[in-house]
C-alpha cells in the first residue's frame, strides 16, 4: 500500500509541475452521484501565459464544456478523457498496469480541476486536488456583473457581441453568440444571453475560444464524483494552493523525488506565478 501510495503522490506531484506529465487527478474516481446528461458539448481552446516574466510563449490545452439542462461541467479535455481511460482500468482490477503506462501513453495535462454550475441552487462548486487534499469550495453562480457594449463581430462565422467583467483581479472580455442560447462559457463564466464564443482578459494571458460544438457521440453523464471531499471556503483554498508551490521542495521531498527532480521542481514552479484569478484574497 505504501508503494502504490507513494506512486500516486510521485505521478501527481509530476503532474503539476512538468506539462509533459499526465494527471492521476482524482485516481478514477467510480461513477458518482448522476447528476443529468449532457446534451451538448463544447470544446474551447485555451491558450494561457503561465509565467509572468516570459510570455512569449503561451501553452495550449483543450478544455470541455458539458451542457445539460440544469447544470455544466468544464474540466480539461485530457482530464476527462484520462480519468475515463484509467476508471477503465481501475474496474478491470489493472489500475496498477495503467500507472506503470509510460507518460506518453496517457493523456496529460495541467488541470485536474472541476466546475460544476447548478443553475437551479445559482452556485458555482469548484474542486481540485491539492497534493492530496480533495477540497471544494462554492460560489455565487450570479457574481459576474456584466456591461455589455453595442460591439459586434463575426468569429468563426458566428456573430458576436462584446461584453466585459472584472473578475478574479483581471478584466475580462467575452464575446457571446445569441445564435447559441446557453447562458454559459468557459472557466467559471456564464451570464451572458449567448454561449460565451471567446473569452479573454485584457492583458491577453488567458485566452478561450470555441472550436466545437454539438452532441454528444454516445450518452455522456454529468456526475459527481465520490470522495471525501473537504469543503472549505475559496480564500482558505488558494491559501492551501499557494502553501503548496511554496513550500514545493518540501512537498516533492515528501512524494520521495530525489533532490535533483525537487530541484526542477522548484524552478518549475517558479515559473508559474500567473494564475488566472490573481486576487488570492477574496
Amino acid at each position: 500500500m505504501t508503494n502504490y501510495k507513494t506512486k500516486i503522490s510521485q505521478i501527481l506531484l509530476a503532474s503539476m509541475l512538468f506539462f509533459s506529465a499526465p494527471v492521476v487527478g482524482q485516481f478514477f474516481d467510480l461513477p458518482g452521484k448522476t447528476l443529468g446528461k449532457a446534451e451538448l458539448i463544447a470544446t474551447y481552446s485555451f491558450n494561457w501565459r503561465e509565467d509572468s516574466l516570459n510570455l512569449k510563449f503561451p501553452r495550449q490545452e483543450d478544455m470541455l464544456l458539458m451542457l445539460g439542462n440544469n447544470m455544466s461541467m468544464f474540466m480539461s479535455l485530457n482530464f476527462y478523457n484520462n480519468n475515463q481511460e484509467g476508471r477503465k482500468y481501475e474496474q478491470e482490477g489493472r489500475l496498477d498496469e495503467y500507472l506503470s503506462l509510460p507518460y506518453d501513453k496517457r493523456y496529460r495535462t495541467r488541470f485536474s480541476y472541476t466546475i460544476y454550475k447548478n443553475f437551479p441552487a445559482g452556485k458555482i462548486l469548484y474542486r481540485d486536488n491539492v497534493m492530496g487534499n480533495f477540497l471544494q469550495y462554492e460560489e455565487d453562480l450570479n457574481a459576474f456583473s456584466w456591461v455589455i457594449s453595442n460591439e459586434t463581430s463575426t468569429i468563426s462565422d458566428y456573430k458576436v457581441q462584446k461584453a466585459s467583467v472584472n473578475y478574479g483581479g483581471r478584466n475580462w472580455v467575452a464575446w457571446y453568440c445569441t445564435d447559441l442560447p446557453f447562458s454559459d462559457g468557459p472557466y467559471k463564466f456564464r451570464g451572458l444571453p449567448g454561449l460565451i464564443v471567446k473569452l479573454y482578459d485584457t492583458q491577453k494571458h488567458y485566452e478561450f475560444e470555441l472550436v466545437f460544438i454539438g452532441k454528444p457521440e454516445k450518452e455522456t453523464l454529468l456526475e459527481l464524483s465520490e470522495r471525501d471531499w473537504v469543503t472549505t471556503s475559496k480564500k482558505n483554498f488558494l491559501k492551501a494552493e499557494d502553501s503548496f508551490r511554496e513550500n514545493i521542495i518540501s512537498n516533492a521531498k515528501k512524494a520521495g523525488l530525489p533532490s535533483a527532480a525537487q530541484q526542477t521542481a522548484a524552478r518549475n514552479m517558479a515559473k508559474r506565478n500567473n494564475p488566472i484569478e490573481l486576487d488570492r484574497n477574496p
